[in-house]
């Protein structure tokens, strides 16, 4: 039978590229900044981004991370741990592709699931 409600857990996201060292690399440099204004999502890429160091250097650096969880993902990405609130205020302003970008990746506003 398949349950009728997965949880964060279960769920295993295949991405098309491997990312996480590139990503995870730039958001360990930035994380300094949220540590005040949004410590749990600080302390989340810290965390995961250590994970990820030892494994890569018990693999090497083109360890592949595929795939991740949902949950996982909702606590250190930043696509998906920005607040819906500012991504409702890029598009009633009409925000340009560079106003997005730069508030995906540099803002604040986080959410952890």
């Amino acid at each position: 039978t398949v349950p009728s409600k997965l949880e964060p857990t279960e769920v295993l996201l295949y991405v098309g590229h491997e990312y996480t060292q590139r990503l995870f690399s730039d958001l360990a440099e930035r994380s300094s900044k949220w540590v005040h204004s949004a410590p749990h999502y600080a302390l989340a890429v810290s965390r995961r981004h250590d994970e990820l160091k030892r494994l890569w250097s018990m693999v090497g650096d083109n360890a592949c991370t595929v795939p991740s969880t949902l949950l996982c993902e909702r606590r250190t990405n930043p696509l998906l741990s920005i607040e819906r609130a500012v991504l409702l205020d890029l598009q009633k302003r009409s925000a340009t592709s560079g106003d997005i970008e730069r508030a995906v990746y540099l803002s604040e506003n986080r959410r952890i699931d």
